[in-house]
């Protein structure tokens, strides 16, 4: 397996006014615009057992209106997640997922053929080269597996 290029010192240090509600927004906006990300409940599990190594990161969408199928769903991607080691966020919204989706729209539609996609779980695929805000967002997670906490804080996701 290739190890990822990790940008340098000077440009990681270019982030040290980041936070993770940033970091998560523009990994985001760049995995949608490299079409690295996999939306849907379905698709994510079918790519994690097929290639959990692959996954960066997987981003699981806490909306105060799901119902019970989603929470179950969600406490087992977290489980899967947490036994494989895989990096893994809530966040506070499946619509500004979308949103921040949007700015990729038209490449996803000629992917998705105009179906509806599903943003209560999103996986985030490897890149070759991380950026500054995925070297912040991968020690921003593994502070929770290390720390042994539990549950990491919902991100608010900025639109």
């Amino acid at each position: 397996m290739t190890l990822p290029k990790v940008m340098d010192l000077a440009e990681i240090k270019e982030t040290s006014t980041m936070t993770v509600e940033k970091a998560l927004g523009e990994v985001l906006k760049r995995a949608f615009g490299e079409d690295r990300a996999i939306c849907g409940v379905f698709e994510c599990a079918q790519y994690l057992e097929a290639d959990p190594e692959g996954v960066f990161i997987c981003i699981l969408s806490e909306d105060k209106s799901q119902d019970l199928a989603v929470r179950i769903q969600h406490t087992l991607f977290e489980a899967y997640c947490r036994e494989h080691q895989i990096k893994f966020i809530k966040t506070d919204s499946c619509q500004k997922l979308s949103v921040i989706s949007s700015s990729a729209k038209s490449k996803m539609e000629s992917c998705h053929s105009g179906e509806r996609l599903d943003f209560n779980c999103v996986l985030v695929r490897c890149s070759n080269i991380l950026s500054p805000e995925e070297v912040f967002l991968s020690e921003y997670c593994e502070n929770f597996l290390l720390g042994g906490l539990a549950y990491p804080a919902i991100v608010q996701i900025p639109v």
